[in-house]
């Protein structure tokens, strides 16, 4: 019978490069990593295990109250489902219908040869900026985890912005890892949009990832974002599956 128990710390981080071996997810490089920031930052990590064998991990974020699993074993992904935790859950296995889905993108950085041309300047911000970063991020998203922004830098993500006096309009994430990279959570004020600076923040990135000795970069797109996936496909990104967010319902919550 499947169980699910908590990780109380990194030091089960054996556990989780086992499951990154077993998983074959798009993120299995970066499975150390996103536990290490979770649980540095107030998350909950769990892990699933039958006959002493690893099927999956959960990692939830009680602040953002969003969660991710990784597992290739869809009754894995409904008993963490089923856990009940927050109001978003994402995996890249389809179980369930109404889930909304975004594209995962891959780019061989190798191959990458546009120059640094852009129109909006670009700026990587260091953690003395942390202040301007995490109001931006609430403006964007809301609901933020304060720690996890302090812990992203430390683990050795940059944040790139945009800003027009002084004001910061638009910023992207890079989470460097080895030798791959994942771009994430891109945002541009909904009135500074159409302008490059979405693009001029994707070039940016991927520029300094051809530059840091990464191989590949990943990016999640939302399908709906049809302008965002045509630039994506302009700099060379070709689709590699998908990842489903499933948006939990009061009635989810009764069930779990």
């Amino acid at each position: 019978m499947e169980k699910i128990r908590r990780l109380e710390s990194s030091k089960s981080i054996n556990d989780i490069i086992k499951i990154s071996e077993i998983n074959n997810s798009t993120f299995d490089h970066f499975i150390p990593l996103f536990v290490r920031q979770a649980l540095a930052s107030s998350g909950e990590v769990f892990v699933s295990e039958e006959g002493g064998s690893l099927r999956g991990l959960y990692i939830y974020d009680p602040i953002e109250e969003t969660g991710t699993c990784f597992t290739n074993s869809t009754s894995t992904a409904k008993n963490f489902y089923s856990l009940g935790l927050g109001a978003e859950f994402f995996s890249e296995i389809k179980f369930k219908e109404g889930a909304k889905i975004e594209k995962i993108n891959y780019l061989n950085i190798s191959s990458y040869e546009n120059s640094l041309s852009i129109k909006n300047p670009v700026e990587i911000l260091n953690s003395s900026k942390i202040y301007d970063i995490i109001k931006f991020l609430k403006k964007a998203y809301h609901k933020v985890n304060e720690k996890w922004v302090a812990v992203a830098m430390e683990t050795g993500e940059k944040c790139f912005c945009c800003k027009v006096d002084n004001h910061i309009v638009g910023m992207g994430w890079i989470s460097p890892f080895m030798n791959l990279a994942r771009l994430h959570s891109l945002y541009v004020e909904p009135e500074y949009r159409y302008i490059s600076i979405g693009k001029d923040l994707l070039i940016s990135r991927l520029y300094y990832a051809a530059h840091s000795g990464i191989n590949k970069v990943i990016s999640e797109i939302p399908e709906q974002s049809i302008y965002s996936q045509r630039i994506a496909t302009g700099q060379g990104f070709r689709n590699d599956g998908f990842i489903y967010n499933y948006l939990r319902t009061e009635s989810d919550n009764n069930r779990a």
